[in-house]
């Protein structure tokens, strides 16, 4: 199942880094010089042209880092300020990269830099007041999103379902027994009907349509 990453963006450093690679994506002839050729190609698979790209530092004692550890493709991040989540985008792949984060945002004032590094698709504009929010999570009325998190499966189904968040293109792979079971029903659709699961279509869609990114208005 596919989880919700919380991505605060209140402080300067924030709203610039929103301004510079999410609002204004990234173009992947900037990014690859950085990257490993594995994910070059994964990258040229996916983006035609640019990129949004998010990152977040190590964190304290690598608290972010094993966040980060917990991310995947299908993730769906939720960028928050001023009381509301105000954006979400879809988690498409996501690098370590130090050289990267230099490239595109620098240091902070500690000397860290961005380095774990994850990109996006389907960027949504959104107005969901913290309250609302708050309510369908289970969290206390007035709890404010300080800091990059990841919520468990139940919380994230909350989310996903209450605010029709989940994404039908960026979904992983099934594994390889499920693509027996794929091809099995596929053999047996007489034609009328179709049982493809959700999960599978968004995998072949995937496969179908690998490039660009769409940016909606869902306010």
């Amino acid at each position: 199942m596919n989880q919700i990453i919380l991505q605060p963006t209140g402080n300067k450093d924030a709203k610039k880094h929103y301004n510079d690679t999410i609002e204004n994506p990234v173009t992947i002839k900037r990014i690859i010089p950085f990257l490993e050729n594995r994910d070059i190609d994964i990258m040229k698979r996916l983006y035609s042209n640019s990129v949004p790209v998010w990152g977040v530092t190590p964190g304290y004692n690598l608290s972010n880092r094993t966040k980060w550890s917990r991310v995947k493709i299908g993730d769906v991040c939720l960028f928050a300020k001023d009381n509301h989540i105000f954006a979400s985008g879809v988690v498409t792949h996501k690098v370590h990269s130090k050289n990267l984060a230099l490239e595109l945002w620098n240091k902070d004032d500690s000397g860290n830099t961005w380095e774990y590094i994850y990109f996006l698709d389907e960027i949504k504009n959104h107005k969901i007041h913290y309250k609302i929010f708050n309510e369908v999570v289970g969290y206390a009325e007035k709890y404010v999103i300080r800091s990059f998190s990841v919520l468990d499966l139940e919380k994230s189904a909350n989310v996903l379902d209450n605010f029709n968040l989940s994404s039908s293109i960026h979904i992983p792979a099934p594994k390889e027994n499920e693509i027996d079971d794929i091809v099995k029903e596929m053999d047996e659709i007489d034609g009328k009907s179709s049982a493809i699961t959700r999960k599978e279509q968004g995998y072949w869609r995937k496969k179908l349509f690998p490039k660009g990114t769409k940016k909606e208005n869902c306010a």
